[in-house]
């Protein structure tokens, strides 16, 4: 008397057994691409972040640029009231001249 299982018994497992060994091999190979994805989204915010380093210091470029403008421009303004006070100084000095001038040819 054999231990062994009756022929059709094993065939059915043997038919169990390859379907499960490729579902395996299925589920394996979809591991490998979901961890190659993986790599690849690493890789991307990888360099999405160098992209934000750049960007971050463009904006601190920016920053001082945009200081430096504002510091100018106050500069600016005062120069500008520098130059309008001396245009009255010498419109009144202009007029000044003039009066003298009228003054002198009435003489």
């Amino acid at each position: 008397m054999s231990h062994c299982p009756d022929m059709d018994d094993c065939s059915g497992a043997r038919l169990e057994l390859d379907a499960m060994d490729k579902e395996l091999c299925c589920i394996k190979s979809k591991v490998r691409c979901l961890e190659d994805k993986n790599e690849m989204l690493h890789n991307e915010v990888e360099c999405y972040k160098g992209h934000l380093r750049q960007l971050s210091s463009v904006n601190d470029c920016l920053r001082k640029d945009i200081d430096d403008l504002r510091r100018c421009n106050s500069t600016l303004k005062w120069r500008k009231c520098d130059v309008e006070k001396e245009i009255c100084r010498l419109n009144s000095a202009a007029e000044c001249l003039r009066q003298r001038i009228a003054y002198l040819a009435c003489k």
